[in-house]
């Protein structure tokens, strides 16, 4: 708080004040008797305990208003008091303080205050006025004054002791202020910067017993804070997390409606959610009860309609994200739910309060705030305040308890041809756990059996940490590295979910964790080593204490995940090895030495496949420095040292002569593909080495590609008998997604200049093959590694060339399919709409099986168009092998509904250095968007309030990254470890939480460079991985 601000509430009592006789006042000022001690240990005891309710900042409000009456009251008595004396003054105040009188002794103090701000005087001890004063705060329990007086008084006796060069009691009230200070942080709950400013004081004073009990006090509120969890009070209240938290906060909120869809898609999910609630509704009636339901994280409001459908009397939906909560309620005013059946409520899970948001004490509870890891999504505060505060004591819980799992596992990167990549592995570490994506087959060795670590109970959730040890007995030899874990969920009864991974039935929105150890432990079959398992009530934790690690894995939080997924592509890997070799063999022919360019290396692999097939020379260069660092160390491990140069060093930025041979390069092998192929800008990459250290001739490995794009419906509009086409809005982005899932071709790259690629712009006219709406465009590339080989990433059935291999694909061309799903899809809504007796569409008729479960109108992704390209590549032997990069999906701005056999025109434009696709201008109408896409109208401000929202957070970007070059301040990692440790008190999303994590870190890498590079780009670094390996 400023002193300006100070100065308008508490009038005179929070700026300078004055005390006459310095000896007096010195005297005066040690008042501080163990008895009075143990009074403000007391009160600060007491305010403890107020802070954890509402009636704190109300507290603090009436205790100000109270010294500003009693000072203006006093004002009026004693009209004399700017006569008087400010020795007088002083004693006055001190009297008061004594006598524990503490509101008084303020008030004399505002008189002097007073006396000082007119008279134009001032004395040179004002700084035991101010200790005094703060010992007057700290018995009222306003803590931040106290703090801000304790802070003033040691700044004034350092000041004094500065002047004079003698003690005069500086150095004893200098000392007092860090007892001041720090007991008043404990009062604000701030233990560790208590802890500081007692460990300060102790310095200057080891024998103080002051300091020392208020050490002990911090000390133990510290560990009592780890204990419990207090992230959502240190959000709050901690000035340096508040701007962190609420970046998060925007960013997970625009992030988690689209990954929603998946859950929306996955039926096995919503069919045994369906039957839990229908079977915990008819309990609630067999005993003659109303199912009043109180649904935890909503969601879009599917478990919500369904609790109303099959016959609860109220639904309260609590949602702690804004857009879902919002989505809620549109999708229940457009199913007939009206607002005497139903109530949506926006808050976290602990904010929700009885009366104010749920009109009536619940008996039945659907949480679903769980994640891949369980609790990391706050599960368990989020039901115990329920089962405290808002459901009655027979209600019952969906999910009603979780049995988890976990075994020991040994992941690492295999040989590819003779070639180790292990060093990669070394960085095999994440901050918490992995997650939110599935495995590979053969992305793991198990090296135990699974042993059951943790049973929970949501009737009855445990309130504090728990710890276990675990005899682990290993069944192979290897490095354990990684613990998998998983659980086994019972929604009610027998109706079970489990994420444990290759069992049959298992929901497809819900996965299987990771956990990496800190490095690698060498086991052998029949070794037992004791695994600990922790868990803090909104965490998971797994070590081996005292193990003993062959490599300790680098805690690199901005390295790119994606890379071991690139690595398991051994289909990639074979065609590049062959056409390398063939490229190598044909300058060689020519009389040439081989001179290679390896344009984002990685790890390596493509350098050391290039020295391997007789390269005489390669220069490998990356930006990253931990990839330099893995591909260094892979180039020694497999002696290619004498042939293989790898540089830090942006492509863009390469001299001929300095970093290459003079003659120039006159072979680049490169894999700087994103999903659209050139979204991580490749084409200008190339065009820079070739202008800069290119030869007279130069091949390029891949030689060529060719991007082939299929019109697709994207639209999810009725799941189990509701309307939920207004949730769509949220799949729109104006950038295109990496996903895997008659086509087109739309643009064709010479990367070897043999050729003229395609303009930046092409018309295409698409030929559609099923009736339906078409809103958004797949897209994918050919490799041509050269004349002889390609490699193709299409979706599953398609093949090289765009050829349709899948008849399936062309079964709709009459419309009969779409036109029956249709039908089928609005049967659904309207009984739903006809059982609902709020509806006006309501029927008098026996309720449909509720076990029934139907499935949406497009399940992901549906194709409706077609090619019209012949092709010259055999496919009929040949297997699909899906690839690391999967393909590209970029919603239209434009949807237009479409009937098989015609033709309709698209636009393909290439800008900043990717592809965007578009309807002819006119054509279709303009599909919805989410709201912070919004620019304009929705608020008093003719700037939309949702899009002020995102643009709020690129400011706080920018704030840090202007910070980056100061070095002043701690790196972005400090804070979101804190973030990342509360995640679950915080409610906040894990995997939101962690891509954000690994954004920001990157870009504080690429920012701290001391040289601008053109090339890099922070987007390759952080796109997504679509495999766990």
């Amino acid at each position: 708080m400023s002193t300006g601000a100070r100065e308008r509430n508490l009038a005179e009592g929070l700026a300078e004040s004055v005390v006459a006789d310095a000896n007096e006042s010195e005297t005066d000022a040690d008042v501080w008797s163990d008895d009075e001690h143990e009074d403000i240990v007391r009160a600060t005891l007491e305010r403890e305990n107020e802070r954890g309710s509402e009636k704190v900042d109300e507290r603090d409000t009436r205790v100000r208003i109270l010294l500003i009456r009693e000072r203006d009251a006093e004002f009026a008595r004693d009209k004399t008091f700017k006569a008087r004396s400010i020795t007088d003054l002083n004693n006055e105040a001190v009297r008061h303080l004594k006598a524990g009188d503490d509101v008084r002794c303020i008030v004399s103090y505002a008189k002097i205050f007073r006396k000082i701000a007119e008279n134009n005087v001032t004395s040179p001890t004002l700084y035991v006025c101010h200790s005094n004063r703060a010992y007057a705060y700290l018995n009222l329990g306003l803590f931040e004054e106290a703090l801000w007086d304790g802070h003033r008084a040691q700044t004034l006796a350092n000041e004094r002791f500065t002047q004079i060069q003698s003690d005069e009691g500086t150095v004893n009230v200098f000392v007092k202020g860090f007892a001041r200070k720090g007991f008043a942080l404990m009062g604000m709950r701030r233990p560790k910067l208590a802890k500081i400013e007692f460990e300060n004081g102790l310095a200057m004073s080891p024998k103080d017993e002051e300091l020392k009990r208020g050490l002990e006090e911090a000390t133990q509120a510290i560990i009592h804070d780890l204990y419990v969890g207090r992230g959502k009070e240190k959000h709050r209240d901690d000035h340096h997390l508040k701007d962190t938290y609420n970046y998060m906060t925007i960013q997970a909120d625009i992030r988690v409606p689209k990954r929603h869809f998946s859950v929306l898609h996955d039926e096995v999910r919503r069919s045994k959610y369906s039957a839990a609630i229908h079977r915990a509704i008819e309990k609630m009636h067999g005993d003659a009860k109303d199912a009043r339901v109180l649904n935890i994280g909503c969601g879009a409001g599917l478990n919500t309609m369904l609790a109303l459908k099959h016959g609860a009397h109220h639904v309260t939906a609590t949602e702690r994200w804004l857009y879902l909560a919002m989505a809620t309620k549109e999708n229940l005013l457009n199913n007939g739910y009206s607002d005497d059946q139903v109530k949506v409520v926006y808050k976290r899970p602990t904010d929700v309060a009885l009366l104010r948001d749920v009109p009536i004490s619940c008996n039945i509870c659907i949480c679903d705030v769980f994640d891949d890891g369980l609790l990391s999504s706050g599960m368990i505060p989020a039901v115990r305040h329920a089962l405290d505060k808002l459901l009655l004591p027979d209600a019952i819980m969906i999910p009603s308890s979780a049995t988890m799992y976990a075994q020991a596992i040994d992941m690492r990167t295999p040989s590819f041809d003779g070639i180790t990549l292990s060093a990669i592995d070394a960085y095999r570490w994440h901050p918490t756990y992995m997650a939110g994506v599935d495995l590979c087959e053969d992305a793991y060795v198990a090296l135990s059996e699974p042993v059951q670590v943790f049973q929970f109970d949501f009737l009855i959730p445990p309130d504090s940490s728990e710890r276990r040890t675990f005899d682990l007995a290993f069944t192979k030899r290897g490095k354990f590295n990684a613990v998998l874990f998983w659980y086994d969920m019972t929604l009610i009864d027998e109706i079970n979910i489990s994420t444990r991974p290759g069992v049959t039935g298992a929901p497809s929105s819900m996965r299987a964790a990771v956990q990496f150890m800190p490095g690698k432990i060498a086991v052998e079959d029949g070794l037992v080593l004791p695994l600990t398992c922790a868990h803090n009530t909104v965490g998971i934790q797994f070590t081996v204490e005292d193990a003993e690690y062959d490599e300790v894995s680098k805690k690199d939080a901005s390295f790119p995940k994606y890379h071991f997924h690139m690595l398991q592509d051994h289909g990639r890997l074979h065609a590049y090895s062959d056409a390398i070799e063939r490229q190598v063999a044909k300058i060689k022919g020519r009389g040439e030495s081989v001179r290679a360019l390896d344009v984002g290396t990685g790890s390596g692999v493509l350098a050391m496949l290039t020295a391997r097939a007789g390269a005489d020379s390669v220069v490998a260069c990356d930006t990253h420095p931990s990839l330099v660092s893995i591909a260094r160390r892979n180039v020694a491990a497999n002696g290619f040292g004498s042939q293989v140069s790898v540089l830090k060093q942006d492509v863009t930025l390469l001299e001929r002569g300095k970093h290459t041979p003079y003659d120039g390069v006159n072979l680049i092998v490169l894999d700087a593909f994103d999903a659209g192929l050139t979204g991580d800008q490749v084409l200008y990459m190339l065009e820079c080495a070739r202008r800069q250290v290119c030869g007279s001739s130069c091949a390029v490995v891949p030689a060529a590609a060719t991007i082939y794009c299929a019109g697709v419906e994207a639209y999810t509009n009725e799941v189990d008998g509701f309307d939920l086409s207004a949730f769509n809005k949220y799949r729109w982005d104006s950038s295109y997604e990496a996903t895997i899932n008659e086509t087109k071709t739309c643009f064709e790259f010479f990367f070897d200049d043999s050729q003229r690629s395609k303009g930046r712009e092409t018309v295409l006219k698409v030929e559609t093959i099923a009736h339906g709406y078409l809103n958004a465009v797949m897209f994918w590339f050919d490799l041509h590694m050269d004349e002889e080989e390609t490699i193709t990433t299409a979706p599953p059935g398609i093949d090289k060339g765009g050829v349709i291999v899948d008849a399936s694909i062309l079964g709709d061309v009459d419309g009969e399919r779409a036109k029956k799903v249709m039908s089928e899809s609005l049967r659904r809504v309207r009984a739903n709409l006809a059982s609902n007796p709020r509806s006006k569409d309501f029927e008098h008729k026996e309720r449909s099986d509720p076990s029934m479960t139907t499935v949406e109108r497009s399940d992901a992704v549906r194709q409706v168009s077609i090619t019209n390209d012949s092709s010259s590549f055999d496919n009929s032997e040949e297997e699909r092998v899906e690839h690391y990069w999967g393909q590209a999906l970029q919603y239209l701005e434009r949807g237009v509904q479409v009937r098989a056999g015609k033709k309709i025109a698209l636009l393909a434009k290439r800008q900043n250095s990717s592809v965007h696709f578009s309807l002819k201008e006119g054509v279709g109408s303009w599909v919805g968007k989410p709201p912070w896409k919004i620019e304009w109208g929705g608020g008093a401000s003719v700037e939309s309030p949702h899009f002020q929202r995102v643009h709020y957070c690129q400011l706080l970007v920018n704030d840090f990254l202007m910070r980056l070059r100061s070095k002043r301040f701690a790196p972005i990692e400090k804070d979101m470890k804190m973030i990342l440790a509360h995640c679950g008190n915080l409610f906040l999303e894990p995997r939101s939480l962690t891509d954000v994590y690994h954004n920001l870190v990157m870009l504080e890498v690429y920012f701290d460079w001391d040289d601008f590079s053109p090339g890099a780009k922070v987007e390759s670094m952080s796109k997504q991985y679509l495999r766990l390996c």
